[in-house]
């Protein structure tokens, strides 16, 4: 309806604004939205996420052994896409469930590789609908089992409102 595309529209523009949906733009949003929504589906299908490790650096040490892991869409050449950009509309067709199992044996692997220091201690994010999927613990179980990572090497960040949405859950 006209006022979830007036959000999305605001919500792509950035924080702190607003839109008016003019329901004369001949489904413009609806269909940048779906074109979103294809992207998202294409990058799942043919491996085009990346992820970036920001380390997270107490003010009085020199180094970091603790990292965020950061998904990045990267299925245009050139172009690195920030999560800000399609995250909202994963959510809106139910895709979040599929980026976070895209994420997870992904950081899990950078753990057991070396491509991050031994010690290393990762966070990453859980979407709501990951939150209510029963077979999540299991998948994340099997996944430190296969690779010998220590779970206490991952940390899973849930945002408040969808902790306190499925509080049993979470």
């Amino acid at each position: 309806d006209a006022a979830d595309l007036a959000m999305y529209e605001a919500k792509a523009a950035g924080r702190g604004r607003y839109a008016v949906h003019d329901c004369k733009d001949g489904g413009r949003g609806a269909s940048a939205r779906t074109n979103w929504s294809e992207r998202i589906d294409r990058a799942l299908r043919d491996d085009l996420f990346v992820l970036h490790y920001q380390p997270i650096i107490k003010l009085d040490e020199n180094g970091s052994s603790r990292y965020e892991a950061l998904i990045r869409l990267a299925d245009q050449p050139g172009e690195i896409v920030e999560a800000g950009k399609f995250l909202d509309i994963a959510e809106r067709y139910g895709l979040m469930t599929a980026i976070d199992r895209w994420v997870i044996p992904r950081v899990i692997t950078a753990l057991s590789s070396g491509e991050l220091p031994e010690d290393a201690t990762i966070a990453l994010n859980i979407s709501s609908p990951s939150l209510a999927d029963p077979e999540l613990p299991n998948f994340i179980e099997q996944l430190l089992a296969n690779h010998e990572i220590d779970s206490h090497q991952l940390i899973f960040e849930i945002a408040e409102p969808a902790a306190f949405a499925r509080l049993d859950d979470a």
